[in-house]
């Protein structure tokens, strides 16, 4: 069983449980997947329903049965959330390129004001040097 294939089996139980109004065992649960052309064996349906209630999207009653939770109201799928953060991760990469090359550029600007500042510097030291010279050759002669 491939991931995208787990991955909608999980869905669909969490959208089971959202559309149910009262809780259900687990064999109610395997028959409405069964029953929504999503069948499941007893292991992969412990399994979905551990995952579900690790994520605190589903709970438990002392009876066994399964509801689902408020955040598993809110919660649009787990597919949706991989996609989600696939768009996510994408926005934040070309936002850490964007930001490189204004690194870059901020860089480089740097340099080229470090370069003028030191070719001023130099004008002024030959200004001073020259005029110093001036001044040394009217006092000796």
């Amino acid at each position: 069983m491939d991931f995208k294939d787990q991955l909608s089996k999980l869905d669909e139980l969490l959208e089971l449980l959202k559309n149910e109004n009262h809780a259900l065992n687990g064999f109610e649960l395997k028959d409405a997947m069964e029953r929504r052309g999503c069948p499941v064996s007893d292991h992969e349906l412990q399994r979905y329903i551990n995952q579900l209630t690790a994520d605190k999207y589903i709970m438990q009653d002392f009876d066994y049965n399964y509801m689902i939770r408020i955040e598993g109201l809110l919660f649009e799928g787990y597919a949706q959330k991989i996609a989600n953060d696939a768009s996510e991760n994408k926005r934040l990469d070309t936002l850490e390129s964007y930001q490189r090359a204004q690194a870059d550029t901020l860089n480089r600007l740097t340099l080229w004001i470090a370069v003028g500042s030191v070719g001023l510097l130099l004008i002024e030291f030959l200004k001073l040097w020259k005029s110093e010279i001036q001044v040394l050759f009217h006092w000796l002669f």
